[in-house]
């Protein structure tokens, strides 16, 4: 397990992002393995509405998109037997 400092400005948004883990769109290949494509956009939406205040929902899913966008490479990198 690697560890890694938040900064106190990103909890807020990191925390969001760890509730969505049930969220993403996984697609399968011919051969039966998966990928996973991104988030659920409608689902996230509809959740950071529940979560937060109407004027910070763009931002944090914004904030949540470059999350996304950092993640998709680890998420998808073949486990080496």
């Amino acid at each position: 397990n690697e560890q890694c400092e938040v900064w106190e400005e990103n909890v807020e948004t990191f925390d969001l992002f760890l509730k969505l883990q049930t969220q993403w769109v996984i697609s399968s290949s011919g051969s039966g393995a998966g990928f996973i494509v991104g988030l659920n956009y409608a689902s996230v939406k509809a959740f950071l509405q529940t979560m937060l205040p109407a004027r910070r929902v763009k931002a944090v899913f914004k904030d949540i998109q470059i999350m996304e966008h950092a993640a998709l490479p680890l998420l998808n990198k073949k486990k080496e037997d």
